[in-house]
């Protein structure tokens, strides 16, 4: 019984690799077009025929350039989705901005070929803003609450834990 069980820990791991491995590259379509399909830049181009009008679309991806009511987003792999926003305020869209977009896709449509955006979120990081009153805070918080001071933050011996340590090690001899 020992070498049964150890016999399947040892291929367990194979299958589960390979059918990983399987998955990784395989594409399906959409199943259910009446949710938004989250999708990536890449894939819609490549599978157009897949996202046709009707299927709420939400991508993602780098403003690499602006022109009038025109967008072209850069994805993974340096590939470019022109983006139709007539109806949509970009005002505030910049080149190098991260937008996250839903909208429909026309690039099964020779005579169009762009994506319509119905709703535009810029991504904004917060890290900045938060980081030095939250590390603020959290200094205040164990300098007064939990009663810290400056030397509990150094990384060498005190003398008394070293000479501690050196005492019982002669008295153990």
């Amino acid at each position: 019984m020992k070498k049964i069980l150890r016999i399947l820990f040892l291929i367990s791991p194979l299958i589960i690799l390979s059918l990983a491995y399987y998955e990784q590259g395989r594409w399906t379509p959409p199943l259910d077009p009446n949710t938004p399909q989250p999708v990536s830049i890449a894939t819609l181009l490549e599978h157009p025929e897949s996202y046709q009008a009707p299927i709420l679309l939400i991508t993602h991806g780098d403003v690499f350039n602006k022109s009038g009511d025109i967008i072209y987003l850069k994805g993974f792999g340096g590939v470019f989705l022109k983006v139709n926003c007539t109806n949509v305020d970009i005002g505030d869209v910049q080149e190098g901005m991260t937008l996250y977009l839903r909208g429909y896709s026309y690039y099964h449509d020779p005579s169009k070929e762009y994506f319509l955006a119905i709703e535009i979120h810029i991504h904004v990081s917060y890290s900045v803003y938060l980081s030095i009153p939250i590390a603020v805070l959290v200094l205040i918080i164990l300098f007064f609450g939990f009663k810290f001071k400056l030397k509990d933050f150094s990384f060498s011996r005190r003398k008394e834990e070293g000479s501690k340590s050196s005492t019982s090690q002669e008295e153990g001899n």
